[in-house]
């Protein structure tokens, strides 16, 4: 099998040859590290560092909202206005339905009015002959008129309570459903006319397992995120009080106010809850982290010399690689939230790894890492002695004669 150095080595030769090319060391060195510059991929980099790994406990749920209101005929009559249809958002106050008076009740007010001013001047005149002429109206005659003006003004504040009752009011904002009127119909009493649910406030039920209940609490905070929609924080109000034993399982509630204007009650949505933090070794970002056979693994960076004479070895220090290249690092995976995974194994702290820009990445291709100079003193200790592992292992494969393929160059020089 070739050996992936000497592949690129004849590469680099090959990209070197031309009329240009001068017997000057020097020119040599600087065409190859141009060569070298040009083949190599740009990379973003960072180094593998301890930290916390947030442990998120995911669940899926409708949306519910907190009140919910069945909007029921109170007074009968005649649908004169519909302002509304079937799904539409209304605010709070807003007019929903009006009714007319049946043919029936269309004076019902008015003579309402006028049955209580017969019966309080029935009432007086009882009494003005009552004080002019002592005892010439019994009792109970005044005791019936007294009952009568009684209950002429209860038949009046009834007609006017139908009168408001036909007037149907939106008693907070939400979404209007199961619309049940059409314009000319006749409603009676304790008919179902539609259904609001507010839109501003939700309490969602959510099914979790036995097993997740001791690691919740009461206001933990919950991110939820309906599907195509403004994610929201809300927190749990209650968790399970009983256990269904077909399932082994609970109802938690999760309440989230002052909700996005889009949200919308029973929409899908799924629940994050952030429990605890777990402190973890090793940890790189998600998108650092690539898949073949279903093995994971990192892109690490290693400081490297090339197949350099002897003399080009020397000037190739741990400080300024002549180039730069990535392997595979096969990694086990801990836990990870959604940002974010632990390296169990495979992985150390301080190793240089690709963070993006691993398209058409290869064992053994040079990089042109970007970010380096960002990287933390500790770090680029571990890149000089990395550097140097590579100086030293090459000067020792060229005391025992090179390996093969390793001197061709050299020797053409």
């Amino acid at each position: 099998m070739s050996n992936p150095k000497s592949l690129l080595s004849i590469l680099l030769g090959l990209a070197l040859l031309g009329p240009g090319c001068g017997p000057s060391a020097n020119t040599d060195k600087q065409s190859e590290e141009t060569a070298v510059q040009r083949i190599a991929l740009p990379v973003q980099v960072m180094r593998a560092e301890s930290g916390n790994i947030s442990e998120v406990i995911e669940v899926q749920a409708r949306l519910q909202s907190t009140r919910n209101r069945d909007l029921v005929i109170l007074s009968p009559g005649l649908v004169a206005e519909l302002p509304v249809s079937e799904g539409e958002v209304v605010e709070q106050g807003q007019l929903l339905l009006q009714l007319d008076p049946l043919p029936a009740d269309t004076d019902a007010l008015i003579q309402a009015e006028q049955q209580l001013a017969r019966a309080e001047r029935a009432l007086h005149r009882l009494q003005a002959l009552q004080e002019r002429v002592q005892g010439a109206v019994a009792s109970a005659d005044i005791e019936q008129a007294e009952d009568a003006v009684s209950d002429a003004r209860l038949a009046l504040e009834q007609a006017r309570r139908n009168q408001q009752n036909r007037r149907l009011i939106a008693p907070f904002a939400g979404v209007i459903s199961g619309v049940d009127a059409v314009l000319g119909q006749r409603l009676e009493s304790g008919r179902l006319f539609a259904h609001l649910q507010e839109i501003g406030s939700f309490t969602i039920p959510v099914r979790i397992p036995e097993t997740l209940i001791p690691r919740l609490s009461l206001d933990l905070r919950v991110q939820v995120s309906p599907i195509g929609s403004a994610a929201q924080e809300g927190r749990i109000i209650s968790l399970p009080s009983a256990i269904d034993r077909s399932s082994g399982s609970g109802i938690m509630q999760v309440r989230i106010e002052n909700a996005p204007d889009d949200w919308r009650p029973g929409a899908f949505a799924v629940l994050r809850i952030r429990n605890r933090e777990l402190e973890a070794p090793v940890v790189v970002p998600r998108m650092a982290i690539q898949y073949s056979r279903n093995r994971a693994f990192v892109w690490e960076l290693h400081a490297d010399t090339l197949e350099a004479s002897e003399g080009e070895a020397m000037e190739a220090t741990a400080e300024a690689p002549s180039h730069w290249l990535v392997r595979r690092s096969w990694v086990s995976l801990g836990q990870g939230d959604e940002d974010q995974v632990s390296i169990t194994e495979g992985l150390q702290v301080g190793a240089i790894i690709v963070r993006d820009g691993t398209s058409g990445l290869r064992d053994n291709v040079p990089v042109l890492p970007q970010g380096l100079e960002d990287l933390s003193p500790a770090a680029k200790e571990a890149e000089e002695a990395s550097a140097e592992g590579e100086v030293e292992s090459q000067g020792q494969r060229r005391g025992q004669g090179g390996r093969p393929g390793g001197g061709g160059r050299g020797g053409a020089q």
